[in-house]
């Protein structure tokens, strides 16, 4: 990572007030072993940026000495797992000793600051145990569900399957949660000197220990799924053969469609198809397509080009079918200029937690005629209150940009409900532009310095 040797250096400023113990411990027993970056060995791709660095606030602040004693093993860190998530927020990694697995240690990142808690969750146990001794054996992940509603996030399953000698297999189903729930980080687990009897690191203050990397800049983190959206947009053949068309239909009776292949050297684009008239909705030729379906773009009949709820909750439905789904551009009218707005996946895990968690048919009228968010709905109440803040001008808006109101608004849910995308408008120089926006309080423009609460609207460069 180009930044480690800065974030080494802040984790060495940050930590060289704190007293802390170590043993002699072979997988600690040595020092260049400590600045290793870890090879993980889970089956699935893992945030280890993030791994890297708890790693190292927990070497830096924990009694390894007290953690063995009381839970019996140390932190197996190469099989840590952070289930989807890229956001610096969770993870769990199995504590091994005595040829098992005798708990998990699940870290909490709260704002700048990160929480570790043991647990002998049976689940994450047998889930871990399965893990480590999975050589050679074959264990497929299942869909994302939603679990116990106590629960702040989702869960997944995965069945593991392992083959007999008779050519047959025995398949278990195994849970983990992907997130714990609010209460189970008490007061009491937040406090007190660096490191607890348990050996567990704490912070002093307010708690827990700084994260050297804090919330990513919304920017930095969609940066290389706005620049692959950028690539497509600007590719010769989507140009040609969806810009051009699409944008020519910006004033037409009904919607228009186009689907979007990845070739071996660049982008497959299909005819433009029709939507049936009367309705505003089109469907995708996918069926056209030679090559694997990436994305699409499609037209609004007379209607400006912000993406609709229904917009937002067919493409993540389509990574059900699709996993390689990810840039979906919306033509629309702005007084006579045609517009692009694109909806672009981030992290599909979390677009399709999302989907688990917050229903389409609870949180969207998706119909033929009607494809709003819900106003009722948690959805909609998080997105109508962006949507009046920034209608009625209670904005900060350092983005100089005419946004549709409701652009402005599905860019606060996407982030509200980390939803793992991102939404983007073609500025005046024909690039994409992601759009950040965030219910807080401002000063309200006009209002003699006013402080309410309202919308910080703004563009990535």
């Amino acid at each position: 990572m180009k930044n480690k040797s800065i974030i080494r250096l802040l984790l060495l400023a940050v930590f060289s007030i704190f007293l802390y113990s170590c043993m002699n411990e072979d997988l600690y027993s040595s020092s260049e072993k400590e600045k290793q970056e870890i090879q993980s060995k889970s089956l699935w791709k893992e945030d280890m940026v993030f791994i890297n660095n708890v790693k190292e606030i927990f070497l830096k602040n924990a009694s390894l000495e007290s953690f063995k004693n009381n839970h019996g093993g140390l932190p197996q860190w190469e099989y840590a797992m952070t289930f989807g998530n890229f956001d610096e927020s969770y993870l769990m990694v199995p504590v091994f000793g005595e040829d098992k697995v005798t708990g998990v240690v699940t870290v909490k990142r709260i704002e700048d600051r990160v929480y570790f808690k043991f647990s002998k969750d049976e689940k994450a146990k047998s889930f871990f145990t399965h893990l480590i001794s999975s050589e050679n054996k074959k264990l497929t992940p299942v869909k994302e569900i939603a679990e116990n509603a106590k629960i702040v996030c989702t869960s997944r399953t995965y069945l593991f399957c392992f083959p007999n000698n008779d050519g047959t297999q025995d398949c278990y189903p195994q849970v983990v949660v992907k997130c714990i729930s609010e209460d189970s980080f008490e007061d009491n687990d937040m406090g007190g000197d660096n490191s607890g009897d348990d050996g567990l690191p704490y912070g002093g203050g307010s708690g827990g220990n700084t994260n050297p990397q804090q919330n990513q800049n919304p920017c930095t983190k969609a940066l290389a799924s706005i620049t692959g959206a950028n690539t497509i947009y600007k590719n010769t053949n989507v140009k040609q053969k969806m810009d051009a068309i699409l944008k020519g239909k910006i004033e037409a009776q009904n919607e228009w469609s186009v689907a979007l292949g990845k070739t071996a050297s660049g982008i497959e684009v299909t005819n433009a198809v029709e939507g049936i008239p009367g309705q505003n909705s089109v469907g995708i030729p996918v069926s056209q397509l030679q090559n694997p379906f990436i994305g699409d773009g499609h037209s609004h009949k007379g209607a400006r080009g912000n993406p609709s709820g229904g917009d937002l909750y067919e493409m993540i439905k389509g990574l059900l079918t699709q996993p390689d789904f990810k840039y979906r551009f919306v033509y629309g009218n702005n007084n006579g200029t045609p517009e692009v707005y694109a909806l672009i996946i981030n992290n599909p895990s979390l677009a399709l937690a999302f989907l688990s968690q917050y229903p389409e048919s609870e949180n969207c009228n998706n119909t033929n005629e009607d494809h709003t968010i819900k106003r009722d709905s948690p959805i909609g109440l998080e997105f109508y209150k962006a949507f009046y803040h920034y209608s009625e001008g209670r904005s900060d808006d350092t983005s100089g940009e005419n946004y549709e109101p409701r652009a402005v608004a599905m860019a606060h849910i996407l982030e509200k409900f980390n939803i793992g995308m991102s939404i983007a408008n073609v500025d005046a120089n024909g690039n994409l532009k992601k759009i950040n926006t965030k219910v807080e309080q401002i000063t309200v423009p006009g209002s003699g310095g006013a402080v309410k609460e309202g919308v910080t609207v703004s563009k990535c460069p």
